[in-house]
């Protein structure tokens, strides 16, 4: 014969099985109802109220709004409002409070996990700069296959990238600190879109010391400043105009290893990429 379990044992064998935290929550939820109802039947039974009035006592005694008494109370109902107001707001301050404490341990496991994913990645591209142009090549490469770990500052590009558990590292693209993060020691590729030309000399630099077989494609601003990302290590420095143009005329986006040419492993690369050349 099967053993059927009773509806009390499914659900303490539910809670058993709920991450501790939240069974808290939970938990303390539950009690908030009860209290509700323990509320409600209260004012009934020991004011003569009809089941609304206690409904609404409860309910302006426990959020605290102060509105004034459906009708007097008697010295049992104060005691009563009393008790039943201590109760009800420390019920609700643990919830409030523990939800964020879990909504705060939840983006640091993200934040973790992602962190973990990034430290085991080999052979990936880093993108600096999530701008117009960089959310662009990163959705190419993404499309071809390739693993990106995103840099950037913004706190709301880095809080979508990581609802969408997009590799990501929130950061100043020039501090070493943080290309080290991302992986650039490991990385096959550096993709430079940052807002100003100089910024994405400094990295092409640093990052060039800090890997120096990484392929590294600058977006310049200026076409005067090519020359200069050139020298500070770019392999290929292109316009945003560039950036999608199709050499067909179709007006499709050129797929990403026509644009990134050149971004090999190390170890397929008979001698380093020649920069003294025009950019392809």
């Amino acid at each position: 014969m099967a053993f059927i379990r009773t509806p009390w044992e499914a659900l303490i064998s539910w809670l058993a099985r709920m991450e501790p935290s939240r069974r808290e929550i939970f938990l303390a939820a539950l009690a908030l109802v009860l209290l509700f109802a323990v509320g409600t039947a209260g004012y009934v039974l020991l004011e003569g109220w009809s089941v609304a009035d206690g409904f609404y006592m409860t309910f302006i005694t426990l959020s605290t709004i102060g509105f004034q008494e459906v009708s007097p109370l008697s010295d049992v109902g104060r005691f009563f409002t009393f008790g039943l107001g201590t109760t009800g707001i420390g019920i609700l301050s643990f919830v409030a409070v523990r939800s964020a404490q879990l909504l705060l341990v939840s983006d640091r496991l993200r934040e973790r996990r992602i962190m973990k994913r990034i430290d085991a990645l080999s052979g990936h591209y880093v993108v600096c700069g999530y701008g117009r142009v960089g959310e662009r090549l990163t959705e190419d490469l993404i499309q071809e296959g390739e693993t990106v770990v995103v840099v950037d500052t913004d706190e709301e590009i880095c809080a979508s990238l990581s609802e969408a558990e997009r590799l990501h590292v929130q950061g100043d693209a020039e501090d070493e600190g943080t290309l080290r993060a991302a992986g650039i020691e490991r990385a096959r590729g550096l993709i430079l879109t940052l807002p100003e030309d100089s910024s994405n000399v400094f990295v092409a630099l640093t990052a060039r010391e800090m890997n120096p077989d990484l392929f590294v494609l600058a977006r310049t601003i200026d076409h005067d400043n090519r020359s200069k990302l050139r020298n500070a290590g770019a392999d290929k420095v292109i316009a945003p105009s560039e950036v999608g143009a199709d050499p067909h005329g179709t007006g499709r986006a050129a797929p990403a290893h026509r644009r990134f040419s050149g971004a090999r492993p190390p170890h397929q690369c008979a001698e380093p990429p020649d920069r003294r050349g025009a950019d392809s």
